[in-house]
Formats: C-alpha cells, sequence, structure tokens
C-alpha cells in the first residue's frame, strides 16, 4: 500500500514521522511506513510513503480497513527543534493499492490553516519592514 499526502506547517523542515489512525473497526493503530520520498517548499509538504504498515504489519489487502478511518494524532520532527508537538495541516491523505485508491480531503490540523496564511504574511511582511 502506498500513502500520498499533502500537507502545510508553518514549521519548514518538518517531517511526519508516523500517523495515528482510529480504523472503522474502533481500532487505533500507528501508520508507518518502508520508504518515504517528499519535497518541501515553504512549509508545503508532499510525501509519497510506500509500504505502508498497520503498526509493524504490512497494510497490504486493508485498504477496506480504511474507510472511515479518523487521523488521532500525527507524530512530527523538525532537523532545527527536534521531535515536538507543532502546528501542521493535512489536506489531502490518498491511499492507493494496485488499481483501488481511498481519498481523505482535510483529515487532520492542529491549528487552523488560517494562522498558517498569517504567519506567513507576518514573516513576509517582517523581512519587507527590515529593508
Amino acid at each position: 500500500m502506498e500513502l500520498y499526502l499533502t500537507a502545510t506547517s508553518s514549521v519548514v523542515d518538518l517531517t511526519i514521522d508516523f500517523i495515528e489512525v482510529r480504523l472503522k473497526s474502533g481500532e487505533t493503530v500507528s501508520l508507518n511506513w518502508n520508504e518515504s520520498r517528499f519535497d518541501r517548499d515553504e512549509g508545503e509538504i508532499d510525501a509519497h510513503y510506500l509500504g505502508v504498515c498497520f503498526n509493524e504489519d504490512s497494510a497490504c489487502g486493508k485498504l477496506d480497513e480504511l474507510q472511515g478511518m479518523q487521523v488521532v494524532s500525527v507524530g512530527l520532527y523538525s532537523e532545527e527543534h527536534e521531535e515536538g508537538d507543532y502546528p501542521i495541516y493535512i489536506s489531502r491523505m490518498e491511499f492507493c493499492e494496485n488499481d483501488k485508491s481511498l481519498c481523505f480531503e482535510n483529515p487532520f490540523s492542529k491549528d487552523a490553516p488560517y494562522s498558517f496564511a498569517m504567519q506567513r504574511l507576518y514573516d513576509k511582511f517582517l523581512a519587507s519592514s527590515r529593508r
């Protein structure tokens, strides 16, 4: 199983370590992966996770178990600030397996997306006022 994720954060070097979700069965599992590829651009994160696992077990063949899932928490890491609780807004998660896919729009927000936009405007204002 693969996961394509799009997110925004005011922490520009943020990395997602894991995503904890509650499945439709009520069971809570940690989504982990064997390999990750991502692009970051000024707080925008586009990630592709390969070999998705439920806890330590492969999630292959378990796409249907994700129907109606809810993101409970997200483990985050920053090179500059280390492990922590940082603002993040996940706008899209798409799980793919074989010819099937399952997409979730706006599944998680730690602080409102509005705050990210306001922080960017404020940072740009400060940078331009220093000139």
